[in-house]
């Protein structure tokens, strides 16, 4: 079994590392087109006009149509792990563990004495404000999804829509929707962006207020969020086998 592994990320020795032990014979950029398993990792873009092989399992972590489009060309089969719920739980984790000890590294308060406002309540949102409470936080979500609005309202949630004015009391705000949803109006409140692109300001803008650690798991999770890449890859990798 021949594979390919994208070495764009701290993560990538551990990726491959995994799969040398399953058995995997891993080789070089211009080989790419003799392998069965490819791993690209975020840089799909660098790939856009790459052949694969025929039948070629080719994984990314975040959905890249160019991509599907040269699978589609190539008659390989692409798999975007963002769709895998297992990996999608796992990393969701892994985030929320960086961006404690992140806070906990970086802010002046302990976590407790601050007031957060979640921006978004899908995987990642509602992680971290379960994590929040825990640590006695007081935090407050904001959604525009009337369905999340039901489940706040259930759970007994501080909530608002995302264009509400939110509490002065606000000392952190903690971005987890990949859109334009982020205000610089007031600089005393420290912004965390953890969405994938677009983020949640747009990438022109830069403010000493505002930080994005859209890739938490790859600098406090290194070798563990490698394993857990290769180990779905893998899984889905037999799935397919299987079928």
């Amino acid at each position: 079994m021949r594979a390919y592994v994208d070495c764009s990320d701290k993560r990538s020795e551990s990726i491959k590392d995994s799969l040398k032990q399953a058995g995997y014979c891993l080789l070089s950029k211009n080989l790419i087109k003799d392998c069965s398993l490819v791993y690209l990792g975020m840089q799909g873009d660098k790939y856009s006009d790459q052949d694969f092989m025929s039948l070629a399992d080719v994984y990314t972590l975040c959905y890249h149509p160019a991509i599907e489009k040269q699978c589609e060309l190539s008659n390989a089969k692409y798999h975007n792990l963002s769709n895998d719920k297992d990996f999608v739980y796992q990393n969701t984790l892994f985030t929320i563990e960086g961006l404690i000890g992140y806070l906990i590294t970086n802010e002046k308060q302990s976590i407790h004495d601050n007031t957060y406002l979640i921006l978004g309540y899908g995987n990642l949102g509602k992680q971290a404000y379960k994590v929040l409470r825990a640590l006695d936080a007081c935090v407050y979500v904001a959604t525009d999804n009337i369905e999340e609005h039901f489940q706040l309202q259930k759970d007994a949630i501080l909530y608002s829509l995302l264009s509400c004015c939110y509490p002065r009391t606000i000392t952190v705000i903690i971005n987890t929707v990949p859109a334009p949803v982020i205000s610089l109006e007031n600089d005393n409140v420290k912004i965390y962006d953890l969405a994938s692109k677009p983020y949640g300001l747009n990438e022109l803008i830069s403010s000493l207020s505002y930080q994005r650690l859209s890739s938490l798991p790859t600098y406090y999770h290194t070798p563990l969020s490698g394993k857990m890449i290769a180990n779905t890859i893998m899984k889905r990798d037999d799935l397919i086998v299987n079928e």
